[in-house]
C-alpha cells in the first residue's frame, strides 16, 4: 500500500509524506476485512474463487484465494470533509516543524586545504 501512495522514485516534503502515509493507512484499514470472492455464474455459482500461482521460492504450484474487489468509499468522505473545511474557512494547512540536524557527522569537517595536503 505504501508504494501506491508514496512511491520511492518521487520526492515529497515532510508534510506530504505524513499525509500520504496516513492515506495509505486509511486505505489499508478500509480494505483489511474483505471477504473471499465467489463465483457468480455457471455450475459452480456460489463457490469461493481461487487462482493458481507458481512462486519461484517454493518451486511448486499453490492455490491462493481471490478476494473481493477493493472499495474506495473513504475517498468520497475525505473529499467531502476537505471541501467542507474549505467552505467554512478552516482549511489552514498545519505545517509541522521539523528539527533535523544540519549534518550527521559527530565532528566538524576539516579544512579543504588541510585535507588536500594530507592526500598529496
Amino acid at each position: 500500500m505504501m508504494l501506491k501512495y508514496l512511491p520511492k522514485r518521487q520526492q515529497f516534503s515532510y508534510n506530504g509524506m505524513i499525509a500520504r502515509t496516513q492515506l495509505a493507512a486509511i486505505d489499508n484499514n478500509e480494505n483489511a476485512g474483505r471477504g473471499q470472492a465467489v463465483i457468480s455464474k455457471g455450475n459452480n455459482a456460489g463457490e469461493a474463487r481461487y487462482r493458481r500461482s507458481f512462486p519461484k521460492a517454493h518451486k511448486r504450484w499453490v492455490v491462493k484465494p481471490i478476494m473481493q474487489p477493493k472499495t474506495y468509499n473513504f475517498l468520497l468522505e475525505l473529499q467531502r470533509g476537505v471541501l467542507k473545511k474549505r467552505e467554512d474557512g478552516n482549511a489552514v494547512a498545519q505545517v509541522r516543524e521539523v528539527n533535523l540536524p544540519q549534518n550527521i557527522a559527530s565532528e566538524p569537517a576539516p579544512d579543504k586545504q588541510v585535507t588536500s595536503k594530507i592526500l598529496e
